[in-house]
């Protein structure tokens, strides 16, 4: 199963895609954040593009396992 990852910052969207098996992802692309329309237009391009079944987004803890700022933003 094909996945896109993502690695969501408040500035950029880091992009990385996986093999069919799944299990070796390889960055593809950042994308520079504009508004969440043209984000997600971005993003739902890419998921066509790469065939992509699933996608991943990295949702960034705190050391102690409690969800920091940005993992909140994510949310």
């Amino acid at each position: 199963m094909k996945l896109l990852a993502l690695d969501v910052g408040e500035r950029r969207i880091g992009v990385a895609v996986s093999d069919e098996t799944g299990l070796i992802a390889t960055p593809l692309m950042t994308i520079r954040r504009a508004s969440k329309i043209e984000d997600f237009a971005r993003i739902a391009g890419l998921i066509r593009e790469q065939r992509a079944e699933g996608v991943v987004i990295g949702h960034p803890l705190n050391r102690d396992g409690s969800a920091g700022p940005q993992a909140r933003r994510v949310e």
